[in-house]
């Protein structure tokens, strides 16, 4: 019978003579985890911090674009008064502080 995988299977029962299986221990994932950060270097490194950066800014963004469009109570009133209608609202604040004082004054008495 034909058995096209059959240089593939003697390739694999070579590598299985040839490398021992390890040893099972405490050490061994820790010990993968040492190799693997090793070989991260200072690009990996700076990656990691720009993703983190960018997602940190996209984050800030839609939470301004939110409190933006967020109706707060009273804060659209200053956008929507007219001018005449900030005029008249200043003039009537005027008004009541001078007839206080006058009220308060009254007439002078002569000496």
């Amino acid at each position: 019978m034909f058995d096209p995988f059959r240089g593939l299977n003697d390739l694999w029962a070579r590598y299985g003579e040839a490398c021992a299986p390890p040893e099972p221990t405490a050490d061994f994932m820790p010990g993968v985890w040492r190799k693997i950060e090793a070989r991260r270097g200072f690009l990996f490194q700076f990656r990691s911090y720009a993703r983190r950066m960018a997602a940190t800014a996209a984050a800030f963004s839609l939470l301004l674009i939110v409190l933006h469009f967020a109706p707060f109570a009273g804060s659209r009133d200053v956008y929507s008064m007219t001018y005449m209608d900030t005029l008249e609202a200043d003039s009537a604040n005027d008004v009541m502080a001078f007839a206080a004082n006058v009220a308060d004054d009254g007439p002078e008495e002569p000496r």
